[in-house]
């Protein structure tokens, strides 16, 4: 059984890829924005020409989240989603679709930092030598884990091959600690 996808489904997640490989909201914010439809189709044109460029420049491989999204987008379902921006004809129903669109990639956006960080606070656990300790961890624990980062942020970076500010931001999410630090099962 198939799942039907939403409006403007391919097309934000393509954006959400942009933005959460090259860090700027600029094409989300222009195209739901956009006035006109020849406007919208201007910068989504911009950004599909980008998105080309990414992906022929293997960039996206260095998160492979993302690049996990954007090997699931096909062709044919990023030109269903411009078709049907070609079929509207009225101002409101084109600001509701790229008002779709843009929440789309603001989700995959948004859900492919968090993963991609998560994965960074495992690798930052395993290399401290840290161990899940059970199904709620204490903030106690919480918060070694956080001053153990911050102290070794300069060396995790260098060891793990990832900016410092990266693991800094690790170790000032007590959420993610949490998560890394909660035993599964």
């Amino acid at each position: 059984m198939s799942v039907e996808k939403s409006k403007g489904h391919a097309l934000g997640s393509l954006l959400g890829v942009l933005v959460a490989v090259e860090g700027s909201f600029a094409y989300v914010d222009k195209i739901a924005q956009a006035s006109s439809k020849d406007l919208a189709l201007y910068y989504i044109r911009d950004a599909l020409r980008d998105y080309a460029s990414l992906m022929a420049s293997d960039k996206v491989s260095d998160f492979p989240q993302a690049k996990e999204l954007a090997d699931s987008l096909s062709s044919s379902d990023l030109e269903k989603d411009v078709g049907e921006i070609e079929q509207i004809n009225s101002v409101p129903e084109l600001r509701e679709y790229l008002s779709y669109v843009a929440s789309e990639a603001l989700i995959q956006a948004t859900t492919l930092g968090n993963r991609q960080l998560y994965d960074l606070a495992v690798k930052i656990r395993d290399y401290l030598g840290f161990s899940p300790v059970g199904e709620k961890p204490g903030r106690e624990e919480v918060e070694k884990l956080s001053y153990e980062i911050k102290q070794k942020a300069r060396e995790i970076a260098s060891a793990l091959e990832v900016t410092e500010d990266d693991v800094l931001a690790v170790a000032n999410n007590n959420r993610i600690l949490w998560s890394v630090l909660k035993k599964k099962g």
